[in-house]
């Protein structure tokens, strides 16, 4: 069922997209902290942000890490699992710490863990370090500044901030099936992170053409899906997955945003795509993989599932999408785009 979310607002949306393998459709999670507001959308998890570009669960506590792309302040909010429904994270009466509107209020606001000045070097949220090949980092935030590469923080997005490998231009860190870690650069690379001794590494594995984001099949050694902003998505030996070029508006920060794969992917072969569409809109879809083709999809399996609003401007489209500890199916939007958000869209 195709749904309209007529809210070009910056927040976190949860979907109940069912997860046993055959089960069909699309709602709200009953217990959503705005199921009940009026006004309100009741698909909203958390809002008061101005671009969440990328976001991530803990794959061990479930705790939420949310990079948000600033107006003063780029700003990284730590949200321990247990306080994540309706949490108000400040935007636009707020950038990080830094008051962005005067006389406007944001009641219990949650301040970001870490933060530094907005300049073109603009966060690019992360994930904690679960990667067992990466023993000296466990349990540290690692995440990325667009141009001076790969930091890394302690638990809860605690600093001090450390340097890690110099990746110009990183927009997605993410890991396999395994929990292995990588980083995609917009500039085309692709790396597959290690230790070299106290060190943080970077190996480059092969270029593709400006990946975005990465999704993996849980406890799958062997596939890693590569997006690529353009509207492809690509297997890790750079073979096609699918094709959404005809479907995508790939213009300035418009795109092929992410991609999810159903914890059932095994045996279900579903995934699911968020985009710009043509018309200026964000777009889910759900897709399967071809029967005969266990790396390969095709359109003609193509359902949409949900339509956001957000034609007013081609930025600050949000573009996370994943599946949370609880099973449920998780989306980021961005303010609608306008400067400043003055509309008070967050």
């Amino acid at each position: 069922m195709r749904r309209g979310l007529g809210l070009a607002a910056a927040c976190l949306a949860l979907l109940a997209y069912a997860v046993p393998a055959g089960a069909q459709g699309y709602g709200i999670p009953p217990g959503n902290p705005f199921m009940n507001t009026p006004g309100a959308r009741g698909e909203i998890w958390a809002y008061g942000m101005r671009n969440p570009y990328r976001w991530s669960f803990d794959s061990v506590t479930g705790d939420m890490y949310v990079g948000d792309v600033g107006g003063i302040n780029e700003e990284i909010t730590f949200l321990p699992r247990a306080f994540q429904a309706g949490a108000n994270l400040g935007w636009n009466c707020f950038s990080g710490t830094a008051v962005q509107t005067l006389g406007c209020t944001a009641p219990g606001h949650v301040p970001p863990a870490f933060q530094y000045p907005s300049s073109a070097d603009v966060v690019i949220g992360g994930t904690v370090v679960h990667d067992p090949t990466l023993p000296g980092f466990q349990g540290r935030y690692l995440y990325g500044r667009f141009n001076s590469g790969l930091k890394l923080l302690g638990p809860g997005a605690a600093p001090p901030e450390t340097d890690g490998p110099d990746i110009a231009s990183v927009s997605a860190i993410g890991p396999d099936g395994l929990g292995r870690l990588y980083a995609t650069s917009l500039a085309g690379g692709l790396y597959r992170l290690a230790q070299n001794g106290p060190q943080l590494a970077a190996n480059k594995v092969r270029d593709f053409d400006q990946p975005v984001a990465l999704a993996a099949p849980p406890g799958d050694p062997d596939r890693l899906f590569v997006v690529e902003k353009p509207g492809r998505v690509r297997n890790l030996d750079g073979s096609l997955f699918v094709d959404m070029a005809d479907l995508v508006a790939d213009t300035g920060e418009q795109g092929l945003l992410a991609m999810a794969v159903a914890p059932d992917y095994s045996t279900s072969g579903r995934v699911f795509l968020f985009y710009t569409d043509n018309a200026g809109d964000l777009q889910l879809d759900e897709l399967v993989r071809t029967a005969s083709a266990p790396d390969r999809t095709d359109l003609s399996t193509r359902r949409p599932v949900l339509t956001v609003p957000h034609r007013q401007a081609e930025n600050h489209n949000g573009g996370q999408l994943a599946f949370g500890p609880d099973g449920m199916l998780y989306l980021s939007t961005g303010d609608g785009g306008t400067q400043g958000d003055p509309e008070g869209d967050a």
